[in-house]
């Protein structure tokens, strides 16, 4: 329970999410019976949603920490 206010655009992870559960639990198989296609791009993209989703709650959680610190130490 937050109270910085946050947005993670958790939305974007579900395609992560997805392709991990078709890679794992259906052998590359989509629930469509559609082979799952890596391509190097695909990759890429994978990278940079989960670091985007990285970085932007770890700037949102630095932020609640601070509101709780009475020191000078870092996170």
């Amino acid at each position: 329970m937050l109270v910085t206010p946050h947005n993670w655009a958790a939305e974007q992870m579900q395609v992560v999410i997805d392709t991990r559960n078709d890679l794992v639990h259906r052998n590359g198989i989509t629930p469509n019976h559609v082979e799952v296609q890596i391509w190097p791009n695909r990759v890429k993209d994978t990278i940079r949603i989960i670091f985007d989703f990285i970085d932007t709650a770890a700037a949102t959680l630095l932020q609640e920490d601070a509101r709780y610190r009475t020191d000078n130490d870092t996170f």
